[in-house]
């Protein structure tokens, strides 16, 4: 993977860590509903893990992948 790209994923996985502790704290100082803040940290919460899931399933991408072919056809040459 580029390094640019994993440090936008770093940086995307750092800023929805931070969202979800902001989402925590402002709820609880204005006292929002319980379920507004379960349901925005657990949005967030999945926002993260599948943005860390990609960053893990990618790490050694070098972009010669078997799918990043230049022809449309789709033939890959198996049945």
């Amino acid at each position: 993977m580029n390094k640019s790209v994993a440090r936008q994923d770093t940086m995307m996985m750092f800023f929805l860590i931070l969202m979800i502790l902001l989402v925590l704290v402002v709820g609880f100082l204005f006292h929002l509903s319980h379920g507004v803040i379960i349901a925005l940290v657990t949005l967030l919460a999945l926002l993260l893990a599948a943005v860390a899931l990609w960053n893990k399933a990618n790490k050694d991408a070098d972009g010669s992948e078997w799918w990043q072919d230049d022809e449309s056809d789709g033939w890959r040459g198996y049945f």
